[in-house]
């Protein structure tokens, strides 16, 4: 006569497997997320205090209304549009279940190190820059979906045995 064994969510091994794929799929869903919802918040007017940006030059001020720059004033990270454009037309996402990381395409003067005793603003740390309020946002973001998945994972099966 065959054993007929109900089990939630297969082997241990099996478990952990696709708990790390899950991980995996949905850290990478929240790097989009961020990428979407909060990388353009760093392009609108008025972000200098939101985000702690260095503070702009009256002379960049200056070169920007003199030139008709995309840029409006108080819209530091944007001259001509072109780091903006670029940096938003694509993001390539990786990572494991522990972290993930997002390669954006950009302006050459974004991929130097700045000198320390540069006037320059640290624009690739400004760009990425993330408020407290933004990381909870995608920590609920990638929460919400994982449980999801936890749920889906820990599903009824069904062993015959004999």
């Amino acid at each position: 006569m065959p054993l007929t064994v109900t089990t939630r969510g297969g082997t241990m091994r099996e478990i952990l497997a696709e708990t790390k794929r899950a991980a995996k799929t949905e850290l990478q869903a929240g790097m989009l997320y961020w990428y979407q919802e909060f990388l353009p918040k760093h392009f609108q007017v008025g972000v200098q205090e939101r985000y702690g940006f260095k503070p702009r030059s009256l002379e960049l001020e200056i070169r920007k209304s003199k030139s008709g720059s995309r840029g409006r004033r108080g819209q530091d990270l944007v001259f001509s549009g072109e780091m903006e454009r670029s940096l938003r037309s694509r993001i390539q996402i990786g990572g494991s279940s522990q972290r993930v990381w997002g390669k954006m395409p950009g302006p050459k003067h974004l991929f130097g190190r700045l000198d320390p005793s540069s006037r320059m603003p640290d624009m690739k740390a400004e760009i990425t820059k993330t408020l407290p309020g933004e990381e909870d946002a995608v920590a609920r973001f990638v929460s919400a979906r994982m449980a999801k998945r936890i749920a889906e994972i820990r599903g009824t099966h069904t062993t015959v045995y004999g």
